[in-house]
């Protein structure tokens, strides 16, 4: 995953490019004043570069679809690039735009299961084992689903020690509370456990907090327990 601007002040050529999943966000704008470039909406806002107003176009979609799509953001002359799309800008002018496609084209490759299996298992560490290169400590957010389980399962292959793992719960609601199965696969692999409860009090109050901090706005409600895992997990180091 990766957002990048190479900046070539001699020939007055900018080249910015995003990884084609999308994980990692790149803003910029383009006007009458030249070519203005961040990683969040913000810093273009801060620096008077953008009016702090709403597109309607683009503020009904977020309600609609709950995420805006495309090269759009919700404000007016902001733009992003899009997953894999790499510009070069020239003289405060975009020159050229191409995109690197996340998926590999032509149809399915056919294989047995057991080649299959394997070349999952090393394509799978292999992503994980990247990822896990860091300055600082590094864990884990475990439901207990597939998906966290099976990355959990690398981690302890690929980790001297246990790994560290935080799980929100949702205490009298109707909410699904995935901690005891979080938990039994924590044990399995060996993992320490950190359940962190997330009420009606984190809701309240770090709602305006969380919405700051959302530059690009998503209706996504589980970016309000990720947000408190992830305080917990900063203060755990």
């Amino acid at each position: 995953m990766y957002a990048m601007v190479i900046a070539e002040p001699a020939a007055r050529r900018l080249t910015l490019a995003r990884d084609p999943f999308g994980i990692k966000p790149l803003y910029y704008i383009e006007d009458a004043a030249g070519f203005a470039f961040a990683s969040e909406p913000r810093a273009l806002l801060d620096a008077g570069l953008a009016k702090r107003a709403l597109v309607p176009a683009r503020r009904d979609e977020l309600l609609q679809m709950q995420f805006i799509s495309g090269a759009e953001t919700i404000f007016p002359a902001i733009k992003r690039l899009l997953p894999g799309e790499t510009l070069i800008v020239e003289a405060g002018r975009v020159v050229s735009a191409t995109r690197r496609p996340a998926l590999p084209e032509g149809a399915p490759l056919r294989q047995g299961e057991a080649d299959a299996l394997a070349r999952l298992d090393e394509v799978l560490m292999d992503s994980v084992r990247i990822h896990q290169r860091s300055d600082v400590g590094y864990g884990m957010f475990l439901s207990g689903g597939i998906d966290s389980s099976a990355l959990l399962a690398c981690m302890k292959d690929l980790n001297d020690r246990p790994v560290k793992s935080f799980t929100a719960g949702f205490s009298g609601t109707r909410v699904p509370d995935e901690r005891d199965l979080a938990r039994s696969v924590a044990d399995a692999a060996g993992a320490e456990f950190q359940p962190v409860e997330f009420g009606a009090g984190d809701f309240w109050g770090l709602l305006p907090e969380i919405a700051a901090c959302m530059d690009d706005p998503a209706a996504d409600y589980a970016v309000l327990p990720t947000y408190k895992l992830a305080r917990v997990a900063r203060q755990q180091g």
